[in-house]
C-alpha cells in the first residue's frame, strides 16, 4: 500500500524555488502539495512528488511526454518543471481546480442538473479525445482526476493524474482493473480509446444522480455487463441520452477510431431545446463553487 509523503512540512522552501503551503492530495503512488514559486511572482503550483521506490523512471517520462504534448489546453495541467534527485521524482504543474466528486457532493440533490451533466459529459470526452489525439490513453479515469475549474466567468472540466498513460498504440491490458475500468477492459481486453471514454460515461452516469453498479446484487462484473446490455434502461427518458451515448461509444470498439462527429451529433439532440455548448451554470458563494 503506498505511504503518502509527509514531509516536507509547511513553509519548508524546496530547491530554492518552491514553498510549501500544504499538502493537497494523496494519489496512486505520489503525494501532491500546493507550493508557491518564489521565482515567479509567488505563483501557487501543484507539486506532485513521488520516491523513486514508488512506481518507475519509464512511466515518469510518459507522464512527462504527456503533458507536454497538452502545452495550451484548457484541460489539462500544463507543466511547469520536473525532475529528479536521489530520492523523488518530482512534477510542478498549474493548479487546475477541484475534484468533481467534491463539487458533486455540495450539491443539494447530489446530482447536477440534466443540461449541467451533458455539458461536462461533452467538454469531458472532448478532453480525452484531445489526449487520445496527441498519441495517449489515460486508462485511470475516474471521479478523484476528473476536476472543475473556474476561469474568469466560466467553468471549465479538466483531467489530471496523467501518471498511468501510455501510447495509444501500446493496447495494454490493465493489470488492476478498477471500480470505473470499462467492461471490457475488466474482462482483460486491450486497452483503447473506447475505454477511456466508457468510464467518463460511468462518471457521468453518477453526476446526473444514478448509482449504475449494484453492488447487492452483482459483482461488479456482471453488473457492467447487465449495465451495457441496455444502459437506457438504467435511466428516466429524459437522461436516456446517458445511454445512448454508452451504446454509440461501445460501437466504437476493437481498433475503430472514435467518432467525435457522431457523438457532437448526439449531443445536440440529447436534451430538446438545451445546447450542449452553452457554459456550465454555477453560482459562487464565498469563493466555493456550486454546480447546478
Amino acid at each position: 500500500m503506498y505511504r503518502a509523503i509527509h514531509t516536507p512540512h509547511q513553509g519548508s522552501v524546496l530547491y530554492s524555488r518552491y514553498m510549501v503551503l500544504g499538502r493537497l492530495a494523496v494519489g496512486s503512488g505520489s503525494t501532491i502539495f500546493r507550493v508557491e514559486d518564489v521565482r515567479n511572482s509567488n505563483a501557487v503550483r501543484a507539486m506532485k512528488m513521488a520516491r523513486l521506490t514508488d512506481g518507475d523512471q519509464h512511466s515518469f517520462d510518459l507522464e512527462i511526454m504527456a503533458l507536454t504534448k497538452c502545452k495550451g489546453s484548457s484541460n489539462f495541467p500544463q507543466l511547469v518543471d520536473h525532475f529528479v534527485n536521489k530520492s523523488y521524482r518530482v512534477i510542478v504543474m498549474t493548479l487546475e481546480g477541484e475534484m468533481i466528486r467534491d463539487v458533486l457532493g455540495r450539491n443539494r440533490v447530489k446530482c447536477f442538473s440534466n443540461q449541467n451533466t451533458l455539458r461536462i459529459a461533452r467538454q469531458l470526452l472532448n478532453a480525452l479525445h484531445f489526449l487520445h489525439s496527441n498519441g495517449f490513453l489515460h486508462r485511470t479515469v475516474n471521479n478523484e482526476n476528473v476536476l472543475i475549474k473556474k476561469t474568469g466567468l466560466h467553468l471549465v472540466v479538466t483531467l489530471c493524474d496523467l501518471n498511468h498513460v501510455t501510447p495509444t498504440e501500446s493496447r495494454q491490458k490493465l493489470e488492476h482493473p478498477g471500480y470505473y475500468a470499462s467492461l471490457h477492459a475488466a474482462l482483460g481486453e486491450n486497452f483503447e480509446e473506447r475505454d477511456d471514454m466508457v468510464s467518463a460515461m460511468y462518471l457521468v452516469g453518477e453526476l446526473s444522480g444514478f448509482i449504475i453498479f449494484d453492488f447487492v446484487v452483482n459483482d461488479l462484473i456482471e453488473a457492467k455487463k447487465k449495465f451495457h446490455y441496455n444502459p437506457c434502461s438504467f435511466f428516466p427518458d429524459h437522461k436516456k441520452w446517458i445511454g445512448r451515448l454508452v451504446q454509440l461509444i461501445d460501437r466504437m470498439g476493437e481498433g475503430k477510431k472514435i467518432d467525435m462527429d457522431s457523438l457532437d451529433r448526439q449531443y445536440q439532440k440529447a436534451i430538446e431545446g438545451v445546447s450542449p455548448y452553452r457554459p456550465i451554470v454555477f453560482k459562487t458563494v464565498k469563493n466555493v463553487v456550486y454546480v447546478e
